[in-house]
């Protein structure tokens, strides 16, 4: 014989009896009834609020986020986790409820909080989203291909609605001339992928810009560089815009006026030493020629080419030694000797030779004696 029982979760023992017509039940079987179940997330709540997929708060402001749940049999780990996993708070009762308080910036991450169980037949997630002006930023670098942003400019944009007013695109250091563009959102709060459309605007060009987006919260902007990649382009910027100073530019002219600068101040310095080494140098000659022979001239004068200066000035300094020995010894011979006139005559008789120092002892000379010859 078989049979079917449907069973709920309260149930606990099969007893099976024998009933008869005037005669008290017999048991015929008693069994002890397990009830497997799966735990159940039954509600997501935020300050009393029922939970959606998202639920915007304010910033800073105190958010308490509970999780109801039913736990099944045998009973299993209830538990709130983030986005990467970590367990936020977690329980293992029969039924009940987790609590998770928490303040949220605008500069932080904005969390998915996820209430699940294992084998659970529901679990609930909910993305927190603060009321905080839209940030905008690259994929990549804040710099991007002229020619590809023609067909189209995309950029993240991390905002708690979608609401965009307006795209406002102004040109730098042109006269910030500033031109509305169509721009489109794609995603989910709060991670969103913003697009600019140019379609056939001609009015885009290389150069420093700066993209403004207009909400509820106020205005929010980002400054990148488009260039003209001449690799893939073939053309250069200056070529296709000539008027067009960018900031590159301009530094490159400084550059070179202080370069321009720089070379003419040495070169001026440079022509004075020059001018200074030639006057010293024609009056050191003069002073040579008129003191010595032209043989002694080369021989002084040219000893060293390199530097004009120095052999003028040594070339005076040997005319006025030479001469002043020549006044005071002789004059040459024919063999270009100078001798030495020496007077032995009567001198008055001294204590001094040359001079006296009072560590020295001298002997007294007396020039007026003689030896006579045996």
């Amino acid at each position: 014989m078989r049979m079917s029982l449907l069973v709920r979760r309260m149930y606990s023992e099969v007893v099976w009896e024998l009933l008869e017509n005037n005669s008290l039940p017999v048991v015929l079987n008693h069994t002890k009834l397990q009830v497997n179940y799966r735990p159940q997330i039954t509600q997501l709540m935020v300050n009393d609020d029922q939970a959606n997929r998202t639920h915007t708060v304010d910033e800073k402001q105190e958010v308490n986020i509970s999780c109801f749940f039913s736990n099944g049999n045998p009973p299993s780990n209830i538990s709130m986790l983030d986005d990467n996993g970590n367990t936020l708070s977690s329980s293992s009762d029969r039924e009940g409820y987790l609590v998770l308080s928490r303040e949220f910036r605008c500069h932080d991450v904005w969390p998915t909080i996820h209430c699940q169980a294992p084998g659970s037949e529901l679990n609930r997630s909910m993305s927190i989203l603060v009321r905080c002006l839209p940030e905008l930023s690259f994929f990549a670098a804040q710099v991007a291909n002229w020619t590809s942003v023609l067909q189209g400019l995309t950029l993240r944009f991390k905002s708690h609605t979608s609401n965009i007013s307006k795209c406002l695109m102004t040109e730098l250091y042109s006269g910030h001339t500033s031109r509305n563009v169509t721009c489109t959102l794609s995603g989910r709060a709060p991670e969103f992928n913003l697009t600019l459309h140019f379609g056939e605007e001609t009015w885009i060009r290389p150069g420093n810009w700066t993209l403004d987006i207009t909400t509820e919260f106020g205005i929010t902007n980002i400054t990148f560089e488009l260039i003209n990649d001449t690799a893939h382009t073939g053309v250069s910027p200056s070529s296709e815009y000539p008027g067009q100073l960018t900031e590159s530019n301009i530094l490159l002219v400084i550059s070179g006026c202080l370069l321009t600068v720089i070379v003419f101040s040495a070169g001026l310095s440079i022509l004075c030493v020059v001018k200074f080494a030639k006057h010293h140098g024609v009056q050191g000659v003069q002073g040579f020629d008129s003191n010595n022979s032209e043989e002694h001239q080369d021989d002084a004068l040219y000893e060293n080419r390199g530097n004009a200066m120095i052999g003028s000035v040594v070339a005076v300094c040997s005319s006025e030694a030479e001469q002043h020995h020549t006044q005071t010894l002789g004059h040459r011979n024919a063999d270009g000797l100078i001798y030495g006139e020496l007077d032995f005559g009567d001198k008055e008789p001294s204590d001094v030779i040359i001079g006296s120092l009072p560590d020295n002892h001298y002997a007294q000379i007396n020039f007026a004696a003689s030896i006579h010859p045996p």
